[in-house]
């Protein structure tokens, strides 16, 4: 009956730990024991929550106040706080191997000789059996999750290899025993080439063809794994050429392109160019390479794309055709606000006529002529007027000063005539004074 009775025990403590629920098989560190001093101030189960006065923590053994504890009892020692906890009973503790998949919990009653499975704060387990409770000191031995790095079994590439004119990396896949697969950071592998005259290869996995033609292989190798990718190179184009200038032109201009290759082979190209422009207000470019200026000043770049390889035009639009001809001059006259004296309120405004200046007659062949006198202009530099990136300078045109001539802020199709004041601003650029205005 005795016998009976134990067996009964037995099977029932096995139930207990059955009924939990099972997620997987583990394996265990070496056992400890440890003796947990309830009457030491501040390491008791608090109301706040189990763990938020500190408590012992596991893997050193030691009693922390910090958020590094694992468990903490209550004062009597008759209840334990975990991140989570499981009981399975009064179970053997060498035969526990299985991690329950549910019914953990923060806090639980505590009995001699049961046995727990707790939760740490990091997700690993650990299994600890209370051996004695006497007075304030909790008596448990325990052991620790043993950590498990899985290994590497092989690893490949995620992508082929191919030639590129600029650089290029491969992405190494590992799998592992446990069935993972993840992707290897590049620098740690190490990477060789078969073929350095084809494609040169550094410690992260960059891979820089050098444009010769001919058959390499890229090798990785990580954990002793190796894995390989063989491409085979053909004559590439080393560069772009063109002959056409490309300047402003009211009539569509054409740009051929050249391709030279490695072994110095031309082919003057007629498709497969990709082309675009920086600029269409300035200059558009159709799909064949034919740029049509709009007529409008300002920069614009033209890109030709072949097989990698760019060709780039640059221009500036600077018309100055629309200061050609005979413009009447006009001297704006001036205006005077009054105010009330004794309140400052704004009383009126009288105006002073202005006054014709005569005339300019600004030629195409870099000539001038103001009022009597005549000289040559050119066309103003980079800056040189501010705010006005296309004027013209009529030069010594007021004794030995020069005149800018540019086009009116607010007046359409008028010109605003500026004198140099021989004073710059701070950017080095010069400062001219409003002097007339022209209209035809």
């Amino acid at each position: 009956m005795k016998r009976l009775g134990s067996l009964l025990v037995f099977l029932l403590a096995f139930l207990c730990f059955s009924t939990v629920g099972s997620a997987g098989a583990i394996s265990w560190g070496g056992t400890k024991e440890a003796k947990y001093d309830t009457s030491i101030p501040g390491t008791n189960l608090p109301w706040s929550g189990p763990l938020s006065l500190g408590g012992m923590n596991l893997e050193t053994g030691k009693m922390t106040r910090g958020t590094d504890a694992d468990v903490a009892f209550s004062r009597d020692g008759a209840e334990m706080g975990a991140n989570g906890i499981v009981g399975l009973g009064k179970v053997k503790y060498d035969s526990v191997n299985q991690i329950p998949g549910s019914g953990f919990q923060e806090l639980i009653k505590v009995e001699q000789g049961n046995v727990y499975i707790i939760k740490r704060k990091n997700g690993n387990m650990v299994k600890l059996q209370i051996t004695s409770i006497s007075n304030s000191v909790v008596t448990f031995k325990y052991a620790l999750e043993k950590s498990y790095t899985p290994k590497v079994t092989s690893i490949k590439f995620k992508e082929k290899l191919k030639y590129s004119p600029t650089s290029v990396s491969l992405s190494v896949i590992a799998n592992y025993s446990d069935k993972t697969k993840a992707v290897v950071k590049s620098s740690s592998a190490k990477w060789t080439s078969n073929n350095k005259n084809v494609a040169k290869v550094d410690s992260k996995g960059k891979i820089t063809f050098t444009g010769k033609p001919g058959k390499v292989t890229i090798t990785a190798t990580y954990k002793g794994k190796k894995t390989s990718a063989t491409t085979t190179v053909g004559n590439v184009v080393k560069k772009l050429s063109t002959t056409t200038k490309l300047t402003y032109s009211k009539k569509p201009i054409k740009v051929n392109v050249t391709a030279i290759y490695m072994n110095g082979k031309k082919v003057k190209l007629k498709s497969g160019v990709v082309w675009k422009s920086s600029n269409k207000n300035v200059a558009k470019v159709s799909s064949t390479g034919v740029v049509t200026f709009t007529g409008k000043n300002g920069n614009a770049t033209i890109t030709a794309t072949y097989k990698g390889k760019k060709l780039t035009l640059k221009t500036t639009v600077a018309r100055v055709d629309n200061y050609y001809g005979k413009w009447k001059l006009w001297i704006p006259g001036t205006m005077v606000d009054y105010f009330y004296k004794d309140t400052g309120n704004y009383a009126g405004s009288r105006y002073k006529d202005g006054a014709y200046k005569g005339s300019l007659t600004v030629n195409k062949n870099g000539t001038y002529t103001l009022n009597s006198k005549t000289g040559k202009w050119r066309v103003a530099k980079k800056s040189e007027v501010f705010n006005h990136p296309v004027s013209i300078i009529l030069l010594k045109a007021e004794g030995k000063n020069d005149i800018a001539i540019t086009d009116h802020d607010r007046k359409k199709g008028y010109i605003k005539l500026m004198v140099d004041s021989k004073g710059k601003y701070t950017d080095g650029s010069k400062i001219w004074i409003f002097a007339a205005e022209g209209f035809k």
